[in-house]
């Protein structure tokens, strides 16, 4: 069986590095500040997956025995940092590399479908649809 990626749903959130602190090391101010902003982001992300459920308009249809997998994928410096990590549920959570037959969209276009700014950065969902869905639809 043929198990290339026909769409990916991209949620891609910018968060500037600049000014982060810890949590331990911040004043109860700064936290407030802080527990406002993610609000913010979460009201961004609720409207982001409402968006999800109605973009079957824009989309075109799945060929039927579709299937599909949940990639999350970070920065490099990140996983560096969590393979690193001393801390026990870092070490226990399976990181595991993806294929590029498993991330690669043959012919894909790109489908915005949101886009937030928030007070700590920017929250989009854009869908990488592949040309070969349009072929086998036809």
């Amino acid at each position: 069986a043929n198990h290339r990626p026909l769409e990916q749903f991209v949620f891609e959130v910018t968060v500037p590095v600049e000014g982060c602190s810890t949590r331990s090391n911040i004043s109860r101010r700064q936290k407030e500040e802080e527990d406002s902003y993610l609000l913010d982001v979460e009201a961004a992300a609720r409207a982001i997956c409402l968006k999800v459920t109605s973009c079957d308009s824009v989309l075109q249809d799945n060929p039927q025995g579709c299937s599909f997998s949940i990639q999350l994928h970070v920065a490099e410096s990140t996983a560096m940092r969590l393979s690193l990590s001393d801390d026990p549920d870092d070490q226990s959570f399976p990181w595991i590399e993806a294929d590029d037959k498993d991330i690669d969209i043959p012919g894909g276009s790109i489908v915005p479908l949101k886009c937030a700014n928030t007070t700590v950065g920017k929250v989009q969902l854009y869908v990488v649809e592949s040309d070969v869905k349009k072929s086998s639809s036809s």
